[in-house]
């Protein structure tokens, strides 16, 4: 494949990543946010986990949750989804978590059928 297909395939996903989150741009914390099942605990846990000096204090207890959850109980402090919690607001961390496993799923994707399933030009449709 030449290397003008390929800089078509990754501007094209990047083009398609960026229409995605227009909304997003546009509406901000307007904007639905469409829920698959991470917006019921596991984005709370961060919040308070990035907040307050829990971060990285195992021996703490957040009273915010559970009327007093011991901070060892949820996941660790050293995770790229409570470092992103913690540098920014609660709307701003999930649409940066998301780009990125966004980003991350087209460039496995596109590695994935560039280099096993198909040898000619057709992954840009499958991407």
């Amino acid at each position: 494949m030449s290397t003008f297909n390929k800089f078509r395939i990754v501007l094209t996903g990047t083009v398609c990543l960026l229409i995605y989150f227009i909304p997003y741009f546009l509406l901000g914390e307007g904007a639905s946010i469409r829920v698959f099942d991470n917006l019921d605990g596991e984005i709370l846990y961060k919040i308070h986990a990035s907040r307050k000096a829990y971060w990285l204090n195992y021996q703490a207890v957040i009273p915010e949750i559970m009327n007093g959850l011991p901070r060892f109980c949820i996941t660790s402090g050293l995770n790229y989804t409570t470092l992103i919690f913690a540098l920014f607001p609660p709307f701003i961390a999930y649409l940066v978590n998301d780009f990125t496993v966004r980003l991350i799923g087209f460039v496995g994707a596109y590695i994935l059928l560039s280099k096993h399933v198909i040898s000619g030009g057709g992954v840009l449709l499958l991407c």
